[in-house]
């Protein structure tokens, strides 16, 4: 964690340059075309085992925020930005109200003014977390962005409610996709929420990596990853992320096409949505069945690198 903020330092600093053993070297571009740096705290669930206060090992989240804000916010404020934050992990109200009375944490007790406060983007991963509303972050004018979590989300749905019966056990993993039923309640009150309150939707990562050596595998993730990023703009999401470069052009393009001249879709309120409390817990509408083949697929892919893991699923998969 330590060098990941003596990165973070050194980038701003312009020290991180590297050059490799055969000579190769990496530098930053110039300030005008670097990218801004939004620093990820570990989430309310991890704690910081190496500092104590009181006997009791401090959050990681705030270790992580604080030491970020000791060394490197000053540094972002100069250069006429700010420090900014991506708060993941939240699964309720609560824990965004936590952050808002650590981002604001009363008078004469703030190191930086009222408009050099951090600005945050979180994930929503509470299955019932939109539906209030917003989050008091939103309120306070701190959060500028909020995020659709597909894998987070549904981690949530299965860690809340896993004990509550069939009607809440999905199908294999392949089959939740964002047209499941609870899935797109959350997703467009997600929009609806977020733009009552100000601030931008984004929506869900693209995760494919394309391969340079089998075009076939991806002309077809392609015609996905558009038809989710055309769902997304047609919904009102303000932007979306994607987990390699080259599919930029194709997320840009799909929003632009949208967008036209407009920065965001603010004004795009959604007022046609009206998601309730039984919307949002829907999973048994879930379309799709269990099968072996989609348990052996999902145990490996979260078992690779853990081949004990792996050989014991597969055991189990044996014996039953």
């Amino acid at each position: 964690m330590i060098t990941g903020q003596l990165n973070l330092k050194d980038a701003l600093d312009r020290t991180i340059d590297y050059t490799s053993a055969e000579g190769k070297d990496y530098a930053l571009r110039p300030d005008g075309e670097l990218a801004t740096i939004v620093v990820r705290p570990r989430g309310w669930h991890l704690d910081e085992k190496h500092i104590l206060i009181d006997g009791v090992r401090a959050s990681g989240s705030l270790v992580d925020f604080a030491l970020y804000m000791a060394t490197s916010a000053g540094k972002q404020i100069e250069a006429g930005k700010g420090p900014y934050f991506y708060l993941a992990k939240n699964e309720s109200h609560l824990e965004a109200r936590l952050w808002n009375d650590d981002v604001h944490p009363g008078p004469g007790r703030a190191r930086y003014p009222a408009r050099h406060h951090p600005g945050h983007r979180a994930d929503r991963d509470d299955p019932g977390g939109v539906r209030d509303g917003g989050d008091p972050l939103r309120a306070a004018g701190a959060l500028g962005r909020a995020e659709r979590r597909r894998w987070d989300y549904l981690f949530s749905i299965i860690k809340k409610f896993r004990t509550r019966g069939k009607e809440f056990v999905l199908p294999e993993r392949n089959a939740v996709t964002m047209t499941a039923p609870f899935m797109r309640a959350y997703t467009e009150l997600l929009v609806k929420t977020c733009h009552r309150r100000g601030a931008h939707a984004i929506g869900g990562m693209a995760a494919f990596i394309p391969s340079r050596r089998d075009p076939e595998v991806n002309e077809l993730a392609m015609a996905k990853v558009r038809d989710d990023k055309t769902r997304e703009s047609g919904d009102g999401f303000d932007g979306s992320w994607v987990a390699h470069p080259d599919l930029v052009p194709l997320c840009k393009e799909v929003f632009d096409s949208v967008l036209g001249a407009n920065p965001n879709q603010l004004a795009k309120q959604r007022d046609d949505v009206h998601v309730t409390a039984e919307d949002l817990l829907s999973v048994s509408k879930t379309p799709g069945t269990i099968t072996e083949a989609g348990l052996r697929t999902t145990s490996a892919s979260r078992c690779s690198t853990w081949p004990a893991g792996w050989a014991e699923t597969a055991r189990w998969a044996s014996s039953t």
